[in-house]
């Protein structure tokens, strides 16, 4: 399941990065990047978009170890947004948990809400326009085409809020038998638009 669902996400990494060249955005991509050149590239330049697909972790008693897994050990969390020296204008963060949920573990389900709700907050007080973060586990296949229909639209110059709406729609009536559909938290202005 866990291998099943990095190599999914390595999938919608390598379509995005497809998907933006397409388009002709320079495109830096560090798909299976150790977690030193990823955090390196994240404060070595200006990015104007920013879409990381993985797994992440959440410890409600150890928040250093809670965020997007870039290495053992090795997490991005609000606090590294915090710090980057640039404000980009989009950031979309597909980030599926690890761990199995039960009723002992509840509670922990209810934190991951948490971390994406931080990690969109964080951002768009930084000045970030948009972004979007994965509330919960996702399904990867509704994942991926969550993620293909909202760059179609927002490269077609649609605004924000129409282009997540017709994600989540697309995806609802293709994948029914998944929540995916509002998983994705949305925060910032819903009549953005992409400027190319």
């Amino acid at each position: 399941q866990e291998r099943g669902s990095l190599r999914d996400s390595q999938k919608e990494a390598k379509e995005i990065t497809t998907m933006f060249k397409g388009f002709d955005y320079e495109v830096e991509s560090l798909i299976k990047q150790n977690s030193g050149d990823i955090v390196t590239s994240l404060f070595k330049q200006e990015y104007k978009i920013i879409h990381i697909s993985g797994h992440g972790n959440f410890e409600k008693d150890h928040p250093e170890r809670s965020g997007m897994i870039i290495g053992n050990k090795t997490f991005l969390t609000p606090r590294e947004f915090n710090q980057l020296p640039y404000t980009p204008e989009m950031v979309f963060v597909n980030c599926c948990f690890l761990g199995k949920i039960d009723a002992e573990q509840e509670n922990l389900y209810q934190g991951r809400y948490q971390f994406a709700a931080n990690i969109g907050t964080q951002l768009i007080q930084n000045g970030v326009k948009v972004v979007i973060a994965a509330g919960w586990a996702v399904d990867d296949a509704a994942a991926v085409e969550f993620a293909r229909v909202y760059y179609d639209c927002m490269f077609d110059g649609m605004e924000f809020g129409r282009a997540v709406l017709t994600a989540r729609k697309t995806i609802y009536e293709k994948f029914p038998y998944t929540n995916t559909w509002g998983a994705f938290q949305c925060y910032g202005d819903p009549f953005y638009k992409l400027k190319m």
